[in-house]
């Protein structure tokens, strides 16, 4: 007999980008976790129960300035992930 445990992560890190244009926000490719570390274990980021895909993985926040003060702040659902790079 298997015994399967599930165990979530809350994982939460501020990054910057540039809003393109209002579909398109630039930022860094590492941003996008393929894995996490966790108490020594690689634990991979896919698609699970609670977040169906990558891009509701993600929030996306306008306008912020200063982190102790969201009250001017925009929050976005992201709706496509796409990375690009190139050598």
């Amino acid at each position: 007999m298997t015994n399967n445990v599930a165990q979530t992560f809350n994982f939460t890190e501020e990054f910057m980008g540039t809003l393109i244009n209002t579909q398109t926000i630039l930022t860094a490719a590492h941003i996008i976790p393929s894995s996490l570390n966790v108490n020594g274990s690689t634990i991979p980021v896919v698609p699970n129960t609670f977040y169906p895909t990558y891009e509701s993985m993600f929030t996306v926040i306008l306008g912020l300035h200063d982190i102790t003060d969201t009250s001017t702040a925009q929050t976005i659902s992201v709706s496509k992930i796409t990375q690009v790079m190139s050598i």
